[in-house]
């Protein structure tokens, strides 16, 4: 059963959301690595059966209660199990950022895939949607677009409570190099919010990218490149450590020779003049 819809729109976290198609069916065969276009969302929801959902990097069981959503850029994959074909729930749609974006658009933008596990109310609405669509009453496109809207408030609730993983962010270049040049040229004044601004997340999320591809928090990260910045000042010779503290962001020397011997096992004057004697 399939259902186009046109000029049904919602604001949805300050985006102008409209679904434009809405189908209920059992895939017959495995949907190739595709993306979709710019600013468009596809919300899939397993009703029945099982299968995989793949990305560029990994890939993810699917079965019944599952849901998946991708944005125009991510690249995904689907393979149904020929004993168990997979039912799916799946809504496309459109979004145009408004005057009301914010921070909660960014975070939502952020994140080109998620999945999660639909509880019972996800569940319920996704039962309910199914019957409207099928039934093809008065007003059956109002009410599957109020639907969608409560399953994508559902999805992000799920996300809330960490039920489910962000792989998306993971796979943004972009993103990364931003993340590695504010440590490289801004090492002495980044701070969390700053640099979770800047890159369009929360402090939690980027605190969470840091520790799983850096292995890192963004403390030891930012101590990381300070470290490493005064190590190239203190082989120069020519600065006090009192101009090296000042220049790493440090409100006083002793402080910064204490994380520096914390870091690196020497304090800063015996890697002086270990430099020093090299030259």
């Amino acid at each position: 059963m399939v259902r186009e819809l046109s000029g049904n729109y919602f604001l949805y976290n300050g985006l102008r959301m409209e679904a434009v198609r809405i189908s209920d069916e059992t895939m017959r065969g495995d949907i190739p690595l595709h993306r979709h276009a710019q600013s468009s969302l596809e919300f899939h929801f397993m009703l029945a059966g099982k299968g995989k959902m793949k990305t560029r990097q990994q890939e993810f069981a699917a079965q019944s209660g599952d849901f998946f959503i991708t944005l125009g850029e991510a690249e995904h994959e689907q393979c149904i199990d020929p004993r168990d074909p997979i039912r799916e729930l799946c809504i496309y749609a459109t979004f145009k950022e408004t005057d009301k974006a914010d921070r909660a658009t960014r975070q939502f933008l952020a994140c080109p895939f998620r999945r999660g596990k639909a509880d019972e109310d996800m569940q319920l609405c996704a039962r309910q949607m199914v019957k409207e669509l099928h039934a093809g009453k008065k007003g059956a496109d109002e009410a599957l677009c109020c639907y969608f809207r409560l399953l994508l408030i559902g999805a992000e609730r799920a996300q809330a409570d960490e039920k489910n993983e962000r792989e998306g962010i993971s796979a943004d270049g972009a993103l990364f190099l931003k993340i590695e040049e504010a440590f490289l040229y801004f090492y002495r004044t980044v701070t969390l919010s700053s640099l979770a601004r800047d890159a369009g997340l929360s402090e939690r999320q980027l605190q969470r990218i840091l520790r799983e591809r850096y292995g890192r928090t963004f403390t030891q990260k930012r101590t990381e490149a300070r470290m490493r910045a005064a190590d190239l000042m203190l082989a120069e010779g020519k600065y006090t450590i009192t101009r090296i503290a000042e220049e790493m962001g440090y409100s006083c020397a002793e402080h910064f020779c204490t994380e520096y011997k914390k870091f690196t096992g020497m304090t800063a004057r015996a890697y002086r003049r270990l430099c020093a004697a090299k030259r």
